[in-house]
């Protein structure tokens, strides 16, 4: 009598092909990412980079990208323009739920870096790196989510005399609805501590899917304790901050290429001469400290004891600051009532919709 050879139930042939195609992809995939990621950065016309490990989770469709690190071409900064110990491009499940398949990317930890310098070479500002297209190439899918926690953003100049290095710390931003048209925009908020004392946030409606740049933005700097920007304040003043605080407000909006808008700085009970020390140093730059010592004597508000100023900005493709207003108002504000420490908040259209 034959023996009848049974087959397997074809359940199980599909089973293990499966399996093995997640297999061979889970192992495959992160070399694939890796090597698409480093093309990217290698197209970029002004900032070059590379990438360090890539993982991959497939149970969350998502991935990390470790240790990023993209530096400007032909550039002589020091330091790389983007620092990144971790990136994370994944779905943002949560609008699964309203019929959307969008990405989200998070930075952990991130160090920018925008450098000042005598030559084009020397320095480094992010302009022209195509960082919008880039974040696109990401993920397969419209990018609606980005955000930024615990960075750190640095102004430096290294050929300035001192150095200057001006850094805001806890660095945390939130871009939302990036991927929406329409009516409904995208919302952007960024905060940031300067050390040892002050911060500041910024909020900002806008469109990412105009030509030319379209948003509302107001920003808020309070109590920003101007002897730890010494260093700054002696390569582009040529004086140096005894004491004093900075507080900034400012309101600016765009749309059709013309920007408009103001900056409101404030401060507060500055020194910037030590009588102790004049005869230790330079005589011209002891004159020069004190005449500025003055100005501020000058322009302080008799009640408030605050040094401002009101400065209008307004301008085409880029936002210019006009002098004259500011010495005006600077005027305005010590000899007749002083400005008050808020926002306007103006419209785009120019017009007041209150203070707070």
């Amino acid at each position: 009598m034959r023996r009848v050879r049974r087959r397997s139930p074809r359940w199980i042939v599909i089973a293990v092909s499966v399996a093995l195609v997640i297999v061979v992809a889970r192992i495959a995939l992160p070399f694939a990412i890796h090597s698409y990621l480093n093309r990217l950065l290698l197209r970029n016309p002004q900032y070059s980079g590379q990438v360090g490990d890539v993982g991959v989770a497939l149970y969350r469709g998502a991935y990390k990208i470790r240790d990023v690190e993209i530096v400007k071409r032909g550039g002589k900064a020091p330091v790389p323009f983007l620092k990144a110990p971790l990136i994370d491009v994944s779905v943002q499940w949560g609008a699964l739920f309203h019929g959307k398949v969008v990405g989200k990317i998070s930075m952990q930890s991130p160090e920018l870096n925008f450098v000042a310098g005598p030559t084009e070479a020397d320095r480094q500002s992010g302009v022209a790196g195509e960082w919008k297209e880039l974040a696109e190439k990401l993920f397969p899918t419209a990018l609606n989510r980005f955000e930024v926690s615990d960075g750190r953003v640095h102004f430096r100049n290294f050929h300035s005399s001192p150095k200057v290095d001006v850094a805001l710390t806890h660095f945390d931003l939130l871009a939302e609805n990036l991927s929406d048209h329409g009516e409904r925009k995208a919302r952007l908020e960024t905060r940031g501590e300067f050390v040892p004392a002050g911060h500041m946030v910024m909020h900002m409606s806008l469109d990412p899917h105009t030509d030319a740049p379209t948003f509302q933005t107001d920003l808020v700097v309070r109590d920003a304790d101007l002897a730890e920007w010494n260093d700054f304040l002696k390569a582009y003043a040529k004086v140096d901050a005894q004491r004093g605080k900075l507080s900034l407000y400012s309101e600016l909006s765009a749309a059709n290429g013309s920007f408009q808008g103001y900056v409101k700085p404030f401060l507060a009970d500055v020194q910037v001469i030590d009588w102790n020390e004049v005869t230790k140093q330079n005589l011209l730059s002891s004159a020069w400290e004190a005449f500025v010592q003055g100005l501020l004597t000058a322009f302080r508000n008799h009640e408030s004891k605050d040094v401002a100023a009101r400065i209008p900005i307004a301008g085409r493709t880029v936002p210019r600051g006009e002098f004259w207003p500011a010495l005006g108002s600077a005027l305005y504000n010590a000899f007749v009532e002083g400005l008050a420490p808020r926002l306007e908040r103006r419209s785009a259209t120019g017009g007041r919709t209150g203070a707070s």
